[in-house]
């Protein structure tokens, strides 16, 4: 499979998960997720597995896609109010850039708003995802419960 074939393939599956995740309705008072990738991280797959998973379990959902700096994350997960921020991690596994983000991330949420981090490179990271005061969601099934308790 080459990356033209990924791409493509994945812009057919966006668009089936977007508009799986906008047939839900969801209640005004339902919780608030915003979901992204941190600075550096490009791939969104599972950032939007996360995104449909969570309009499933009945949270409202502001995706705001890949590659953004912590502080822009923190302003969105502020102005809607979110309880979660979730973000993926795919590549690269050993991104040194991460520590500071994900720290700056933390630091910038009110303290009512939870971060919660998964994707294949989530695990590398799983030490720096504990000292924040994050949580290691280490698959969708783990998502899905955690946003349904």
């Amino acid at each position: 499979m080459t990356a033209s074939h990924e791409h493509f393939a994945f812009s057919l599956l966006k668009t089936f998960l977007a508009n799986l995740a906008r047939t839900n309705i969801t209640h005004p008072g339902a919780p608030h997720i915003v979901i992204a990738t941190p600075r550096a991280q490009h791939h969104e797959m599972g950032a939007y597995l996360a995104n449909t998973a969570a309009a499933n379990c009945g949270w409202r959902v502001t995706f705001l896609g890949p590659d953004l700096p912590a502080a822009e994350i923190a302003i969105a997960a502020r102005q809607c109010g979110a309880r979660a921020v979730a973000l993926s991690l795919v590549y690269p596994i050993t991104d040194a850039s991460l520590t500071g983000e994900l720290t700056q991330l933390k630091n910038a949420l009110p303290p009512e708003c939870a971060l919660v981090i998964g994707g294949r490179a989530a695990g590398a990271h799983a030490t720096l995802i504990n000292q924040i005061g994050a949580t290691l969601i280490e698959d969708l099934t783990v998502f899905c419960t955690w946003l349904s308790r």
